[in-house]
């Protein structure tokens, strides 16, 4: 018997895991489930940021609402509780102990993708480029909910995908990617009912306006060399989260997000110029920086940019 066991965890060490990791999963309370497979939507050995990850859940109506408790802070005891369960590891804390970023470890990932990716429940998908084309099939595409892809994402925009239930569209590659105005154009009609996009390696030399048609977007987060963010964004009313890495030093907001009365988090590297409303000025005179700068705004918006000094009263 002895040997027989030790001969199983020698020669199948990942089936052993494999199960250990299912048993963990099948003891998830339900609202835990979700946010643990969308684990499987980052990279191998991703270093995750956490604000993002939570606004990334709570854009796909992971997290349950509560009186008196914010979704954030739902969220990060969310987390907790899979750091807590060794679902999740801690990579960096801010100075006052909360987790800035975190990482899954490779064979936790597998198994979120794996199970996110059963028939049963199409939770997400990985697209992966193969000889053929994809693996799975491009045409597949219109049965998963969320579609992660982090490499040849130009190759899959230019494939003509259709997507109809796909409520996130995420690419984590290193490698920088430029979309033709047509490409752009592609995704809002691929992606009718998309929450997420999540698309940082792509560089957009203008916002692009395709997106506005976009309604259910409720999280942005993309790269530009552009230096306005125009009027027509003020289209997306769902939008909570509009995060823009931008070559140009200042960024000049025209889109009146004193409508947009859902938005929470409006984070970029430049320096920010608002387009404000007289009834709004009190309380941006009264905001206090965070140490990488914030702004409290209407409802609790908060501004983030990395270069204060630049941004316009």
């Amino acid at each position: 018997m002895y040997e027989s066991v030790s001969r199983y965890l020698i020669d199948d060490p990942w089936r052993r895991m494999e199960k250990i990791i299912a048993l963990s999963y099948d003891k998830l309370p339900y609202h835990l489930r979700a946010c643990f497979l969308y684990f499987g939507m980052f990279p191998e050995d991703f270093e995750i940021p956490v604000r993002e990850l939570i606004r990334m859940w709570i854009a796909e109506g992971f997290i349950q609402q509560k009186s008196s408790v914010t979704l954030e802070e739902i969220a990060e005891n969310y987390l907790e509780d899979l750091i807590n369960r060794n679902l999740v590891r801690v990579d960096k804390r801010t100075l006052d102990g909360r987790v800035k970023t975190c990482r899954i470890h490779d064979m936790l990932r597998d198994f979120c993708i794996k199970e996110a990716g059963n028939e049963r429940e199409n939770f997400l998908q990985e697209m992966k480029r193969s000889s053929d084309g994809f693996e799975p099939s491009i045409a597949e595409v219109q049965n998963f909910r969320r579609v992660c892809i982090h490499s040849n994402f130009l190759s899959f925009i230019t494939s003509n995908p259709y997507g109809p239930r796909t409520r996130s569209l995420c690419c984590f590659s290193t490698e920088e990617i430029t979309l033709l105005p047509e490409n752009v154009a592609s995704i809002p009609k691929a992606f009718k009912l998309l929450r997420v996009l999540a698309v940082m390696p792509v560089v957009f030399t203008r916002f692009p306006l395709d997106l506005t048609q976009l309604i259910h977007l409720k999280y942005i987060a993309l790269s530009s060399t552009f230096k306005v963010l125009p009027e027509v964004l003020t289209k997306l009313w769902n939008l909570q989260t509009l995060i823009i890495h931008t070559t140009s030093r200042s960024l000049k907001v025209k889109a009146d997000i004193w409508q947009m009365i859902q938005l929470r988090y409006l984070k970029t590297n430049a320096s920010i110029t608002l387009v404000e409303r007289q009834q709004a000025k009190q309380k941006l005179q009264n905001s206090k920086p965070f140490i990488t700068y914030h702004r409290k705004l209407h409802g609790g918006l908060v501004c983030q940019s990395s270069q204060p000094e630049g941004t316009g009263h």
